[in-house]
């Protein structure tokens, strides 16, 4: 009878703390489903019901509660709620100056007045390719659904040429002025940032020490760089599996101060010596943006006056958590015109009208492949470049062996190539999980090269 009891406490032990982490996995989902339309709703002006029907609703791991899962949106209070099952609840909230911030119980931040209002600007209407031109037919491919008949998701392509927009389409929801969430290319912003603070003077990417809660003598992570960050080469216990179960997503949906949450990782591996995707490392480089440039105001009134401005990317909006860090892993929105703006900045090596805005060598320092990571990844962006088996794949695809690109979740992606003096911003609501439709990017890249013909120089 004991040993029945014992074995009886111990499997109640194990259930209970298998339930914890199940508990916790659970518990993003609404999280993710309350963060997603706040932030479509507020920030983007889109309908909640197409956002939730194209993104939670076919989001690995979320799809499958999508079902159980009810959601409404308060445009008075600007709020988002969503509930699994009945039981398991999550309110987002639209703060001035932050965006969209999970309720997890602390109080919400005091909205914030940004010292000037992003506008998306009043422009010539939209560059349709000639009807039938190799062009508009690489256009109609990028568009088209896939073989089987599932709807690719492609919302909106850009493509630039020697910095003049030559062609774009927009699918039935989305115009030139639809403000898009750029996801996980908002990585790439953080490494613009850090850039403009390079250019100034003011950060060494490649000197250790620069974290202050890893700055100790005997801190094993003191010898972590900026650029290990950047490269997701830390060798820091983050690795990001979208899972539920994953440090990142923790990080993302149920903490209210992400930066502290990054920080608390432990090495488990010496800088350089490992390749892991992470969002935790990038939020890390964002604590040390706040800790030099500062808060939700200060920071927006930097990236404006030092990057946005300048690039001509009027409409982004950044995000930021509760204790006022920017989520530069994640949120960010702009319009696609925008996006392709962004890489137009990269592909001149940041200059723009004769001005420098990022450090001379920085666009080629973000393209530079990174030694330990087999698909591919430079630093903040992923890259073509160098004999990485992602590389090469990627090259067979379509892209040029010189070309890198920024890229978020669903199909958020804008690809420079230098060799071509072409950008192309492809956005969309792709549910090809977990390459989301890079083939027919790849042939967008290729097909849009024969179409335009000439190679020119950057």
């Amino acid at each position: 009878m004991i040993r029945r009891l014992a074995f009886g406490a111990l499997v109640f032990a194990l259930a209970a703390a298998a339930w914890f982490r199940v508990d916790k996995a659970l518990r993003v989902v609404p999280n993710f489903t309350a963060e997603t339309l706040c932030r479509e709703t507020f920030v983007s002006d889109r309908d909640p019901a197409l956002a939730f029907a194209q993104i939670p609703a076919k989001t690995p791991g979320m799809k499958h509660l999508s079902g159980i899962t009810t959601w409404s949106v308060d445009r008075q209070k600007r709020e988002a709620l969503a509930v699994v099952a009945g039981v398991l609840a999550a309110r987002a909230v639209h703060v001035e100056g932050y965006g969209c911030i999970l309720d997890h119980g602390a109080p919400m931040p005091a909205p914030i007045a940004l010292p000037s209002t992003a506008t998306i600007r009043d422009e010539q209407e939209v560059v349709a390719p000639p009807p039938g031109s190799p062009l508009a037919r690489a256009l109609d491919h990028v568009f088209a659904p896939f073989d089987d008949g599932r709807p690719r998701g492609t919302q909106a392509v850009v493509v630039m040429k020697n910095g003049r927009i030559v062609a774009e389409r927009y699918a039935d929801d989305v115009t030139w002025r639809t403000p898009v969430s750029g996801v996980s290319m908002t990585k790439s912003l953080t490494a613009a940032l850090t850039g403009v603070l390079v250019r100034d003077g003011n950060l060494d990417v490649k000197a250790p020490g620069q974290i202050a809660a890893w700055s100790k003598p005997d801190d094993p992570r003191r010898a972590i760089t900026v650029e290990n960050l950047l490269r997701m080469e830390s060798g820091l216990d983050f690795d990001e599996t979208n899972s539920g179960f994953d440090a990142n997503t923790h990080m993302l949906y149920l903490e209210d101060d992400m930066a502290a949450h990054a920080l608390r990782a432990n090495r488990i591996a010496a800088p350089g010596e490992r390749w892991f995707y992470s969002s935790s490392g990038i939020v890390v480089v964002d604590a040390l943006l706040r800790e030099k440039i500062g808060g939700p105001a200060e920071l927006t009134r930097f990236a404006r006056e030092q990057l946005f401005g300048p690039a001509g990317m009027a409409s982004m909006v950044l995000g930021f958590d509760a204790k006022g860090t920017f989520v530069g892993s994640t949120y960010s929105t702009a319009t696609a015109r925008d996006w392709a703006r962004f890489g137009e900045l990269f592909r001149n090596d940041g200059m723009v009208d004769g001005r420098r805005i990022l450090p001379e060598g920085w666009s080629d320092f973000v393209a530079g492949p990174t030694r330990a990571a087999g698909f591919g990844y430079g630093a903040g962006f992923w890259t073509n470049r160098g004999d990485s088996f992602g590389a090469k794949a990627r090259v067979q695809m379509g892209f040029t062996p010189d070309s890198y690109f920024a890229s978020g979740s669903m199909g958020q992606r804008v690809i420079i190539v230098p060799s071509h003096g072409l950008v192309i911003a492809r956005l969309g609501r792709t549910a090809d999980w977990p390459d989301f439709d890079i083939r027919g990017t790849g042939r967008l890249v290729r097909e849009t090269i024969a179409a335009l013909a000439a190679p020119t120089e950057r």
